[in-house]
């Protein structure tokens, strides 16, 4: 089946072979999730999600012809999909890029209930908090955590400097801190 075939093959279905229309449609079937959830994870808003996803696959389709055959296909996908809810953003929240202004993770399988019930709530606060934090934090953190990409990475795929990658990924712990210390009665210091 085409859709177990390599990036690699595929892009170059699409850049040169007679089924590019099906070879884009097997990386969109291969990627749509992904793009999808990072674009939701950056708006936590449905329709502006399905929308950004929409234009990212938009701009792939039009610079797949620019796109270089022998780097991997994903973390070029990834940037785009990052520009275009950085564009968004910046659009819908203009005071998101002043300084002044993740997925929750699976429950561990524990017998006990009581353990299981704190899990689970506690999980419940942490993905509220995130929900509730500025889109650009809930996006740097999405891209730190979820994505599980390097600061430097973080900064070279978003354009900003090392240091507000640095600042907005701290403000975005801080506040999820605060909320779970809140929540729990726990003492916070140093932020």
């Amino acid at each position: 089946m085409l859709l177990e075939a390599d990036d690699h093959e595929l892009v170059l279905q699409c850049k040169e072979g007679d089924g590019r229309e099906d070879a884009f449609r097997l990386l969109l079937a291969k990627y749509e999730g992904y793009v999808y959830s990072l674009c939701h994870r950056s708006t936590d808003r449905r329709e502006d999600a399905l929308e950004l996803a929409q234009d990212t696959w938009l701009r792939v389709f039009a610079g797949l012809s620019g796109f270089q055959v022998n780097r991997p296909f994903k973390p070029w996908l990834r940037k785009i999909t990052i520009n275009v809810c950085l564009n968004f953003l910046r659009r819908a929240h203009p005071e998101i890029l002043s300084l002044e202004n993740c997925p929750a993770p699976a429950a561990p399988e524990w017998d006990d209930p009581a353990t299981l019930v704190q899990w689970t709530e506690t999980s419940r606060l942490l993905r509220e908090a995130v929900e509730r934090l500025p889109p650009l934090h809930r996006l740097i953190l999405t891209l730190r955590h979820a994505e599980e990409m390097t600061y430097e990475q973080i900064a070279d795929v978003t354009g900003f400097p090392l240091s507000m990658v640095k600042t907005y990924l701290f403000r975005a712990r801080r506040s999820l801190r605060r909320t779970l210390a809140g929540a729990y009665g726990w003492e916070v210091t140093n932020g």
